[in-house]
């Protein structure tokens, strides 16, 4: 089991919501190249075990544009992300939250936090 890490320590995408928000972007042709150099390593027993559970899950945040992992990365913590974009719809990189689970379910968690990401992404995106 994993025990934590320190700030700026890289981890691989699919186990982050910021990560999973960027992949879910990725042009089929770069997926696959992505899903062919990366295994899809356990930090946790809540992982994402296969490349299809995977695709599954990139296709499902890229259609409401948002992400979440839950406890992935770390036991009793959630992520949530959006993506940062500029003016012309690119991507530039993720706004994410990790938060501990304590007794909030996802849905209040998301409720809660979703549309203060998406209002802080939106500010920045004359910025980027």
């Amino acid at each position: 089991m994993f025990e934590g890490y320190m700030l700026g320590t890289r981890v691989p995408a699919q186990v982050t919501a910021a990560g999973m928000v960027i992949l879910s972007v990725l042009g089929e042709e770069a997926l696959n190249e992505w899903l062919v150099q990366h295994s899809l390593r356990a930090f946790t027993s809540f992982r994402i075990s296969t490349k299809e559970q995977l695709r599954s899950e990139l296709n499902r945040c890229r259609r409401q544009g948002w992400a979440l992992s839950e406890q992935q990365l770390e036991l009793n913590h959630r992520g949530i992300a959006v993506p940062l974009l500029d003016r012309n719809n690119e991507v530039h990189g993720a706004i994410s939250i990790t938060m501990p689970i304590n007794q909030e379910a996802s849905e209040d968690a998301v409720k809660r936090v979703l549309p203060v990401l998406q209002e802080a992404a939106r500010g920045l995106r004359n910025l980027i």
